[in-house]
């Protein structure tokens, strides 16, 4: 999750030089002065980003890019939204296209995931699910971007995730806001939710905002969904996590190098909450909260852990466990009978915890 130390990157950088200087590949130019060797590449995930030795950044283009985009006839209207000039940050407000005359929907304020280092609400499987919460639950979707990592290593994707939070409140303090929330949206109805990093954002705003007056908004609830948590020991199902596939640990290991701090190890209270430097949460009084777990995620046992430890502290917290499915499945095959039914269970939280959601 921030870029390895600069130390790291130092030592990879020597001992390509000697490397090369052993194999006789060092440049020379006519002048017999040494050319400056080209950056190399220290960090890859998957390709969707590639970190090199000067520092520089290379990020893939949206995957599914030729995926269509989601219309389902028109039932869910959407509009980009600027939230923070300052860092030209944008968010995307998606809302069922008919809405019954005085009547203010629920407000679903959803992150992306992609471990703080790549995505955009913009990506199609970012977009298309938000859609899908939007038609399917009947609620205004808030959809953020956020500062990515390297460049901006942690805690600034959560800063930026408070920051919309904020914008939301804003919206319905002052009465010419531009955005369509005032109008159909209702702030005493207020759910977070997000995917992999997002979940793991979800628990830091969880208890970031548990002691702050965000008046008129009133958060309801929490749904975190295979939220990226992790440690310096490796739980049992770390361990069985299959070799080649992009959601590995070695792949996250990577991501949460470089999404910490410099210099921090996965214990770091921003990748593990139960962390030797993490806040004690037995002094927080945290919304209810959904956490769901999918089975086959190399996160699987730190979910549990997570859930057992809040409901030991006698939090409200419930649990919804997908024995087949991986991680973020959530993003894949909306109609899957997981994804199904885990809506069904969403609507189910959204109506226990004093919300309205509906079926189209």
């Amino acid at each position: 999750l921030a870029c390895a130390p600069t130390s790291v990157y130092n030592q990879l950088r020597e001992v390509t030089k000697d490397q090369r200087k052993r194999e006789g590949d060092q440049r020379v130019s006519k002048e017999g002065e040494m050319v400056k060797e080209a950056p190399f590449e220290v960090e890859n995930y998957g390709g969707l980003v590639r970190v090199f030795s000067d520092g520089s950044v290379k990020r893939a283009d949206d995957p599914y890019a030729k995926a269509p985009l989601k219309d389902d006839l028109g039932s869910v209207i959407w509009k980009d939204y600027t939230f923070d000039h300052s860092f030209s940050l944008q968010l995307r407000i998606y809302r069922p296209s008919s809405i019954p005359p005085n009547k203010k929907l629920s407000i679903y304020i959803y992150i992306h995931g992609g471990g703080y280092c790549y995505g955009s609400r913009t990506w199609t499987m970012f977009h298309n699910y938000c859609h899908h919460l939007a038609s399917k639950l009947q609620v205004v979707v808030v959809a953020p971007d956020y500062r990515l990592a390297p460049e901006n290593p942690l805690p600034a994707a959560i800063d930026d995730a408070f920051t919309a939070v904020k914008w939301v409140q804003s919206q319905f303090l002052f009465k010419d806001s531009a955005s369509c929330l005032i109008d159909s949206a209702d702030p005493q109805r207020v759910y977070l939710s997000g995917d992999s990093a997002g979940g793991n954002a979800c628990h830091h705003l969880s208890v970031g905002l548990a002691t702050l007056n965000i008046s008129p908004l009133c958060i309801r609830g929490y749904i975190l969904i295979t939220p990226a948590f992790g440690g310096v020991r490796r739980t049992y199902s770390e361990l069985l996590s299959p070799l080649r596939s992009l959601t590995n640990m070695e792949n996250f290991d990577c991501l949460f190098r470089l999404a910490l701090p410099r210099g921090s190890t996965r214990d770091h209270p921003l990748s593990n909450p139960w962390g030797p430097d993490s806040m004690d949460l037995a002094l927080i009084g945290i919304p209810p909260m959904l956490v769901v777990v999918a089975g086959r995620d190399a996160f699987r046992d730190r979910h549990l852990a997570y859930v057992q430890a809040l409901k030991g502290m006698g939090r409200d917290v419930e649990m919804v466990l997908f024995e087949s499915e991986k991680h973020s499945f959530t993003l894949f095959r909306s109609d899957s009978r997981a994804n199904t039914e885990l809506m069904a269970r969403i609507m189910s939280f959204i109506v226990a915890t004093g919300g309205e959601a509906g079926k189209t």
